[in-house]
Order: C-alpha cells, then structure tokens, then sequence
C-alpha cells in the first residue's frame, strides 16, 4: 500500500519536473524563432503592401511599418509578440490578413487525421509482420518481412504516392485523388507515409523479438508447456517493444508536423504544405506559429513518451 502510494507521489513529480523543462526549452525556441525571422531579406510592410494591391512607396511602407510595430526595437517587438502567443493569439497572416489560428487550426486538424490513419496503417503492418518474422526466423514470411523492409527503405515515399495515385486513381478510379481530406481519398496519402517507415519499424520489431526470444526466462516459459502466443503476447512482447517507444513518439510527430513532398503529390492542405506556402510567400507570423506549435507539440510527445516508459519499464528510476 506504500509502496504503491510512494511511486504515484514519485510519478506526479516526475511528470511535473518534466513540464517545467519545457519552459525553458520553448523559451529559447521563440527567442531563435524570432531572431531568425527578424533577419530573414523581406521587408513585411512591403510584402503586406504587395499581397493587397497597394501601390507601394516609401511613404506608404514607413506608415505600414508603423502600423504593424516594426519601427520599434527589436526587443520590444519581441516581448509584445511572446505576449500574445502565450495568450493564444498567433497573429495574422501577411499574406491573406486572417487570423493565423483559425487557418493553423484547420491545417492541423488535417494532419492530425493524416497521422491518425497513418499510424493505424503502421502498426496494423509492421506490428504482426514484425512478430512473425522474428517467430518464424528464416521461413517464408521472414523472407517476405525483409524484402518488404528493402523495398519501404529503398523506394522514395513520393515514387509509392504517385504509383498509388496511378493505379487507383487513374487506372481504377475507385479513389478520388483531388479530394483528399475528405472520404477514401485520405487513404491513399495515409498507406503511404506509413508504408516509408514500415522498414524501420519491421527492423526493429524483429530485432526486438528475435532478442527477446533467446532470453532464458522465455525459454523456460516454453518448456514449461505454455502456449506460444501466450509466450509472445504475455512475456516476450512487453521486454520487446520498449525500444519502440521512443521511435514512435518521433514517428508522431513526424507524421502531424506533415510530409511536404507527400501532402504536395497527393494535394493534400495539410501542416506541410501551409509551410510550404508561408516560407514562399515570406508569411513571417505564419512561419513563426508554426515553428511555436510544432516545438510544443514535440515537447509534449516528448513527455507524454518518457511516461509511457516509466509506467512501461518500473526498473527506470524517477530523477
């Protein structure tokens, strides 16, 4: 009963530590988002001129200037804008002149349902692919799992998309490939990124398995007379999947954050692509919000997997 109370009082300060680590982290995130974009060539006032039609002269960039608050030093600049992005306001885009939240919003809801069928995808494959592969080392199946594995490392992800694209889009039309934030259309972009990670993670199932398996107190399991997938699911798969923890909180993030080549070839209004539109058009504030949203998210990822681990593993300690 101690014990037990002992290690969740362990485990709150554990997670509260964590959170306050990043603090500091997005701190020095904004100061170097800040400083970057404040150097980067392209006068704002010129560019929000531009994108409105106005006819631009120096008077009227001086008076834009003025508006936006760029006449200002620089430090004072940056403490307003830190101000607002703590209290959630991102700003508005140069380009279009709407709040970055909302459009922010929006591409990120995308993404979210992109990764979310993604990941599905992935671990649906790569999860039993992986088991079999280790269990039934040097038969047919593990044969198969690593030329899979060739092929996902092998081919660019872009190459899957547009061959994809072309078999069922063009060929079979039974998928649309104009539509794809809506309906089936999603699939198509959501196999694919999980289809360029599916190698890796099959390397690192089968790794995990094919170690776990050798270990002692399985093989005692087994002579024990205990069934094999119960050997597999109860004992082994556990100690085996520890290693992927941390990868697959990166994969998460990766997967959100958007794949710019992938969300270009399948015209998908994702994360990626709103970048993507933000860097080419000078949008300073989008790019700015974008690089605060994608490091807390990480951040967070981050945290939420260090728990995972703990609760996972009870041989880690909690310093």
């Amino acid at each position: 009963m101690y014990r037990q109370v002992f290690q969740e009082e362990a485990m709150v300060k554990y997670i509260g530590k964590k959170t306050l680590m990043i603090i500091p982290v997005m701190l020095i995130v904004s100061i170097a988002t800040f400083g970057f974009t404040s150097m980067a060539t392209g006068d704002p006032a010129q560019i929000i001129l531009s994108a409105s039609g106005i006819k631009v002269t120096d008077e009227a960039i001086a008076l834009k200037r003025a508006e936006l608050g760029l006449d200002r030093p620089l430090y004072v600049q940056y403490t307003d804008w830190l101000n607002d992005i703590v209290h959630f306001n991102l700003g508005t885009s140069y380009v279009t002149g709407q709040p970055i939240i909302k459009a922010l919003a929006l591409r990120f809801f995308n993404s979210l349902k992109l990764a979310a069928l993604g990941l599905l995808f992935l671990v649906m494959l790569a999860l039993p692919l992986g088991i079999l592969s280790a269990v039934y080392k040097g038969r047919w199946i593990d044969k198969f799992c690593k030329a899979l594995s060739f092929i996902s490392a092998a081919f660019p992800a872009f190459c899957i998309g547009l061959l994809l694209i072309y078999i069922f889009g063009v060929k079979l039309k039974v998928i649309s490939v104009i539509e794809t934030e809506h309906g089936w259309g999603i699939v198509l972009p959501a196999f694919t990124i999980a289809f360029a990670h599916l190698g890796v993670y099959l390397q690192l199932i089968y790794s995990g398995m094919d170690d776990v398996l050798n270990k002692d107190y399985i093989k005692a399991a087994k002579a024990k007379g205990l069934k094999t997938r119960i050997v597999i699911f109860r004992h082994a798969l556990k100690n085996a999947m520890l290693p992927l923890v941390t990868k697959f909180g990166l994969t998460v993030g990766g997967f959100i954050g958007g794949s710019t080549v992938l969300e270009i070839v399948f015209s998908y209004r994702g994360l990626g692509t709103y970048i993507m539109d933000a860097i080419n058009t000078k949008d300073y504030p989008v790019i700015q919000a974008y690089v605060i949203l994608m490091a807390l998210l990480l951040a967070l990822i981050n945290l939420i997997v260090d728990v995972i681990y703990v609760a996972v593993d009870p041989r880690i300690e909690l310093s």
